[in-house]
C-alpha cells in the first residue's frame, strides 16, 4: 500500500472518528422518523392524540351553538310577530286606533331585534371557524411533527456535510418555522379554545349572564296574546291580537320592552365578542408567545450543543 493510499485512509478514518458525534446523532433521527413515518412508535403516537380534549372543545363548541340558536329562534318568533304587527295590512288600523309613539316603539322593537339576529349569526359564523380550525390543527399536528423530524435530520445532515454558516441559519430557521406550527396546532389551538370554556364559565357566573331566548319568547308570547301551552293561531291573528295588546297596554309597557331588548341584544354581542374573539384570541397570543419564548431556549440550546459537537470534530492541528 503506498503512502498515498495511507493516507487518504487514514484521512477518512480522521474524518469519521472527527465527526463520530455528529453521525450518531443524524444516525438516530433517521432511525426515528423512519420508524414513527411507518407507525413502528405507535406507543409514541399515542402520547400526541388528544382524544378527550378534543372531545370536550367538541362538546364545548357544540354547546356553545345549540344555545346560540335557542336565542336565535327566541328573537325569530319575536321578529315574526312584530312585523306582522307592523306590516302594511294592519297599518292603517294601527295608526289611526293607537298612539303613533307606540308605532315609533314597534319600529324600533324590529330594528333591535334584526341587529340581534344579524349578532346571533355572526357568533355562530364564529363558532363554525372554530370548529373548522379545531378539526385542521388535529389533523395537521401529526404531518407537521413528521415533517419536523425530518426538518430537522436534514439541518443535521447539512451541519455534518457543509459546515457552512449560512446553510445552518437556512436550515435552523426552517425547523423553527415548522416546530412553531406543529406546537401552534397541537398545543395553542386545542388549548386556547380549551381554556375559553372555563374562562367563559367564569365569566358568565361574574356577569349573570343567561339565556335571552326564554325572554324573547315570553315577549312573542305576550305580544300575540297567547302561551306556549294554547294551540298555535295563524300568523295574521297573531299579528291582530299583537295589535290589540298595545291598544291595551299602550306606550308604557311597549317602552319598557323596546329598552329592556336593547340592553338584553347589546349586552349578548358583548359577551359574544368576549366569548368568541377577545378571550380565544388573548389565550392563543399567550400561548403562541409562550411557545417561541420555549422553542427559543431549546435552540438555544442546542446550538451550544452543535457548537460542542463542531469543537469535538476538529481535528488537532
Amino acid at each position: 500500500m503506498t503512502n498515498s493510499q495511507l493516507s487518504s485512509k487514514n484521512g477518512i478514518s480522521e474524518w469519521f472518528y472527527a465527526r463520530r458525534y455528529l453521525l450518531l446523532l443524524n444516525v438516530s433521527l433517521l432511525l426515528l422518523w423512519v420508524c414513527y413515518s411507518q407507525g413502528w412508535l405507535s406507543g409514541v403516537a399515542t402520547l400526541f392524540q388528544q382524544g378527550a380534549l378534543v372531545q370536550a372543545n367538541s362538546e364545548y363548541l357544540a354547546g356553545l351553538e345549540s344555545h346560540l340558536l335557542a336565542d336565535y329562534m327566541g328573537l325569530l318568533g319575536l321578529s315574526a310577530v312584530v312585523d306582522v304587527a307592523a306590516s302594511s295590512q294592519f297599518g292603517l288600523s294601527f295608526i289611526f286606533e293607537m298612539n303613533v309613539q307606540v308605532g315609533e316603539l314597534l319600529n324600533n322593537l324590529a330594528d333591535i331585534l334584526e341587529r340581534g339576529k344579524s349578532y346571533l349569526l355572526m357568533a355562530m359564523a364564529a363558532i363554525g371557524a372554530l370548529e373548522a380550525v379545531a378539526l385542521m390543527s388535529e389533523y395537521l399536528a401529526p404531518l407537521l411533527f413528521e415533517l419536523l423530524l425530518a426538518t430537522v435530520f436534514f439541518w443535521s445532515l447539512v451541519s455534518l456535510l457543509f459546515q457552512s454558516a449560512v446553510h445552518s441559519v437556512i436550515m435552523g430557521q426552517l425547523v423553527k418555522l415548522i416546530a412553531v406550527l406543529f406546537l401552534i396546532s397541537h398545543l395553542a389551538i386545542p388549548y386556547s379554545i380549551h381554556l375559553s370554556s372555563g374562562a367563559t364559565q367564569v365569566v358568565n357566573k361574574l356577569l349573570g349572564m343567561q339565556s335571552s331566548h326564554q325572554y324573547f319568547s315570553h315577549v312573542a308570547e305576550e305580544l300575540s296574546g297567547q302561551s306556549s301551552v294554547t294551540a298555535q293561531a295563524d300568523l295574521k291573528d297573531k299579528g291582530k291580537s299583537g295589535v290589540h295588546f298595545l291598544h291595551k297596554a299602550a306606550a308604557a309597557k311597549l317602552n319598557q320592552k323596546v329598552q329592556r331588548s336593547s340592553h338584553i341584544v347589546m349586552r349578548s354581542a358583548a359577551h359574544l365578542l368576549l366569548t368568541l374573539v377577545v378571550i380565544p384570541g388573548v389565550l392563543l397570543l399567550f400561548n403562541i408567545i409562550l411557545l417561541r419564548y420555549v422553542i427559543a431556549s431549546i435552540g438555544r440550546k442546542y446550538a451550544l450543543l452543535k457548537n460542542s459537537l463542531r469543537q469535538t470534530t476538529t481535528p488537532n492541528t
